[in-house]
């Protein structure tokens, strides 16, 4: 496996360690075109692209969280069995996707450069890959922004917790009053409907009840983090916001 020229492999921090593991990739095989790492709350931990794809990192790690997420619990609710990777064939395009149990693998194949060498070697190399970095993140101390974890910690009474993309794909949700598709459908088309009233990008919305209230607010420009807390004072519900912004602000 590839080493930063200029420091041992073994004397890297965690995320030069991975980056140079996804340097090797992209060296190695000419049919990958991007590749992404993120926590399981779909914070990014690494990713390297090659100039031609029109996609940002955030954008991919997001939706990349969000389908493993919704296919693992498409199989475990059809078939009872656990996910191994999801595979989507474009025109284009082939989109490769690993759980571990700590993070997401999102990797972008050229079809036709795939389709000459066969996809079962490229499968097993990056699920090696994928297995390896998660066993660097494990042995790490370092904190690398897990934030649906972080605001349970920081937050222990809210009732609901999601964090969503902004076009409404649940990423990770604790909940048990409405499915996972459905609440991801609500909080953002909620937090949208400002942009068109005001055309002016919301950074948080509450919705305030009687005795609990919602808070959505804005990760970054591909996610968004919802909780329900226990008040319907708004004195009270702002100083959830600021636990939230002071949260946000770390990550």
């Amino acid at each position: 496996m590839p080493e930063n020229d200029d420091l041992p492999f073994e004397n890297m921090d965690f995320i030069e360690r991975i980056e140079a593991l996804l340097d090797g990739l992209l060296e190695q095989r000419l049919a990958i075109k991007g590749l992404t790492i993120g926590s399981h709350g779909g914070t990014i931990i690494a990713s390297k692209f090659r100039p031609e794809l029109d996609l940002t990192p955030k954008e991919m790690v997001a939706a990349t969280t969000s389908l493993l997420f919704i296919s693992r619990q498409a199989i475990l609710k059809i078939l009872d069995e656990e996910i191994k990777l999801v595979t989507t064939f474009g025109q284009d395009y082939i989109l490769l996707g690993f759980l571990t149990r700590n993070i997401t693998f999102g990797i972008i194949l050229e079809r036709n450069l795939i389709e000459l060498d066969g996809i079962d070697q490229y499968i097993d190399d990056l699920k090696e890959i994928a297995l390896r970095i998660s066993a660097i993140i494990e042995t790490s101390d370092v904190e690398y922004g897990d934030i649906f974890s972080k605001i349970k910690i920081t937050i222990p009474d809210a009732s609901i917790y999601a964090i969503t993309t902004r076009e409404g794909l649940p990423i990770k949700i604790q909940a048990e009053t409405l499915d996972e598709a459905r609440l991801a459908a609500f909080i953002s088309a909620i937090f949208n409907i400002n942009d068109l009233i005001t055309h002016e990008e919301p950074e948080f919305t509450t919705i305030v009840g009687e005795e609990q209230s919602i808070i959505i607010h804005s990760i970054d420009k591909a996610r968004l983090l919802a909780i329900a807390v226990p008040t319907g004072d708004n004195h009270q519900l702002m100083k959830y916001v600021l636990r939230i912004k002071a949260l946000i602000t770390e990550i």
